[in-house]
């Protein structure tokens, strides 16, 4: 007589990845016969990138330097400016610096010293409850407006919001 209570390891792994806690692709381990195999490998790799990519934006969230990080970085994936940069040109390393926090911002050194967010101010402009992130230097504080009239779009001075960056 065949023993039917036999509980595979791999099998309950499979089934977990193609289950609701995992994917919320409940309905695959159901019809997984009527459905192509193309269909169900894209449906769940979708789905773990979606997952991916939530888990991402939650991690910036929830840290300091990944908040400020996250103003001009929105999705995993390499970005085509540094396939193209000059590899010995002095302004690439500047703005890499300044993509991955290597900067003196008060942000930055604020966060070496444990010093709290809403006390790393300007030392340029003071202005009251700003903190000095690369969001204030670059669209915010009046001691570097010359810069950003040269630098930067008219339409995001006009509006400086962070969604606006990414455009």
């Amino acid at each position: 007589m065949l023993n039917t209570n036999f509980e595979s390891k791999w099998v309950k792994n499979i089934k977990s990845i193609l289950s609701l806690i995992e994917t919320g692709n409940t309905d695959l381990w159901e019809q997984h016969e009527t459905i192509h195999s193309i269909s169900i490998k894209n449906r769940i790799k979708q789905t773990l990138i979606d997952q991916n990519q939530q888990h991402w934006h939650s991690q910036l969230e929830h840290s300091n330097k990944g908040k400020s990080y996250a103003v001009f970085k929105v999705k995993i994936c390499m970005e085509e400016y540094l396939t193209k940069l000059n590899k010995t040109n002095g302004p690439t390393c500047s703005l890499l610096k300044f993509r991955y926090g290597n900067h003196f911002f008060p942000i930055e050194t604020g966060r070496w010293d444990d010093i709290e967010i809403s006390e790393c101010q300007c030392r340029l402009c003071h202005m009251p409850s700003e903190v000095a992130d690369a969001f204030h230097y670059m669209l915010k504080c009046p001691q570097c407006s010359e810069d950003r009239q040269t630098l930067i779009k008219n339409t995001i001075i006009k509006d400086p919001a962070c969604s606006n960056l990414n455009n």
